[in-house]
């Protein structure tokens, strides 16, 4: 996933290894995200932010003279998954005692697990697809909104950092009766209410 770290190893045997570390073809001779790890049988690589499609590979070298070196190991390509992001929709006013649909905007490899929340209580969807809906009938104006998106891809599950903004739903009271019209008996001609 975007943001995290990940290694690649080698292993080999003889008396007196060294190693050197390639990206695309170019030997590593530092940077914070390898942290000095590009002369080890492991690479570990801190944040793989950018590196999408990076091809890595390694010599080894028997250090005993004259220094035997193998060629370079095929290369592993490094793939970065980016991370998913979840929005909900579906702001409405409701009359109350009515529905109305939530739709989830996702990106990202899926399917999706989402959780999504009233404010007070919190929902859970399994392996969907974006566009996913939900019915929801509140008793009072409640707010939605999208607290947790995991991508389930390849490399899954990576979890989103951008959860977008909330869907209200206002719901309006229904009119309230306290006085009802009471029948009436009146002479021809005249008006009446």
């Amino acid at each position: 996933c975007s943001g995290s770290g990940t290694s690649f190893s080698v292993v080999a045997s003889g008396t007196s290894l060294g190693y050197q570390w390639f990206l695309n073809g170019t030997p590593i001779s530092g940077g914070a995200i390898y942290g000095g790890s590009f002369t080890s049988p492991t690479l570990t690589i801190s944040n793989v932010s950018g590196l999408g499609g990076s091809n890595y590979s390694v010599v080894v070298t028997e250090q005993t003279a004259p220094g035997c070196a193998l060629v370079a190991t095929p290369a592993a390509t490094l793939t970065e998954e980016v991370l998913p992001t979840g929005d909900v929709s579906g702001s409405a006013s409701i009359c109350e005692g009515s529905s109305t649909t939530l739709t989830f905007s996702l990106t990202g490899t899926g399917p999706y697990d989402v959780d999504y929340s009233d404010g007070t209580n919190t929902f859970s969807l399994s392996s969907i697809a974006n566009g996913a809906t939900v019915s929801v009938s509140p008793g009072s104006t409640t707010s939605y909104s999208v607290t947790r998106v995991a991508d389930l891809g390849t490399s899954g599950p990576c979890l989103a950092t951008s959860l977008g903004s909330a869907a209200v739903v206002t719901v309006v009271s229904n009119p309230v009766i306290t006085s009802f019209p009471s029948s009436k008996s009146v002479c021809s001609g005249s008006g009446t209410s």
